[in-house]
């Protein structure tokens, strides 16, 4: 069976970026299956996708949410989305499954939505709510 706690967001994203060979390869040697095959892989591959999906259009909900709410979405201007965190930093394919969601969810409108990683860490983003509240 899967070794507990190893499935960690570094984990995840590596798998993603593999083929299915290097996925079973993985499963064998790093998440404790040692009679992985390539259906395991392929679902393996499959839920990996599926969980962080998830995971971006939950956070795309809740920037369009915020967007639309400040009335963001209707303004001409682009608005600069800051983003923090180990999962956008390190999950390679996460910000851009964040932007496509949002495209999902505003439409064109959406595309004034500009995600960019923030350097400066969390205390800014506390500035930042704290100053537009």
């Amino acid at each position: 069976g899967l070794t507990p706690d190893v499935l960690s967001t570094e984990v995840m994203s590596s798998i993603e970026a593999m083929d299915e060979d290097a996925v079973v390869a993985c499963m064998r040697e790093k998440l404790g299956v040692s009679k992985a095959a390539a259906a395991d892989a392929a679902a393996l591959l499959r839920v990996t996708r599926l969980v962080s999906t998830r995971a971006a259009r939950v956070s795309a909900s809740a920037i369009v949410a915020i967007a639309r709410h400040a009335g963001y979405l209707s303004k001409e201007e682009a608005t600069v989305i800051a983003l923090d965190g180990s999962v956008i930093r390190h999950y390679s394919t996460f910000k851009e499954r964040i932007q496509a969601c949002i495209r999902e969810l505003a439409g064109d409108a959406g595309d004034k939505l500009v995600l960019e990683l923030a350097d400066d860490g969390s205390g800014l983003g506390a500035a930042v709510i704290a100053a537009t509240a």
